[in-house]
């Protein structure tokens, strides 16, 4: 029993870090879909949402860059975000892989990755977006 124990609490950790990296990558493909509703409110017409299946934290980034790199160009193109922010197409290393063989740690490397690309796009439009009257807040994960 305490053998079982002890495998329990050393695969514990693993899972909860799975957990974080899961949330932390679906949270850009949310991130992008609130993005396209703001760019839509703004009065641009953003690329309609592709149908695709998160099989976890891989596909989930794979979804957010593809969405990014449709999104990004159009708020650029309309002057909508700091000129700062508009660096082109993201196309890291890892996106024409797939999820086998990678660990965790060179998960959460892509998952930063991404984020430091995609947050500061994210936090721009939703600072452009109109308030609505309710107060309530545009993107609800600020």
């Amino acid at each position: 029993m305490a053998g079982l124990l002890a495998i329990l609490q050393v695969l514990a950790p693993a899972r909860a870090a799975d957990s974080a990296l899961a949330i932390d990558a679906r949270r850009l493909t949310v991130m992008m879909s609130q993005a396209r509703d703001i760019e839509a409110s703004l009065g641009l017409s953003p690329a309609p949402e592709e149908s695709s299946v998160s099989l976890g934290p891989y596909d989930d980034l794979v979804i957010a860059v593809k969405s990014y790199n449709l999104l990004a160009p159009e708020a650029c193109a309309a002057h909508k975000i700091d000129a700062r922010l508009c660096n082109g197409t993201f196309l890291p290393r890892w996106l024409g892989g797939n999820a086998s063989g990678l660990d965790d740690t060179r998960l959460r490397a892509m998952t930063d990755e991404t984020a430091a690309r995609l947050i500061p796009f994210w936090t721009a439009l939703c600072a452009k977006a109109p308030r609505p009257e309710n107060g309530e807040p545009v993107c609800p994960m600020e």
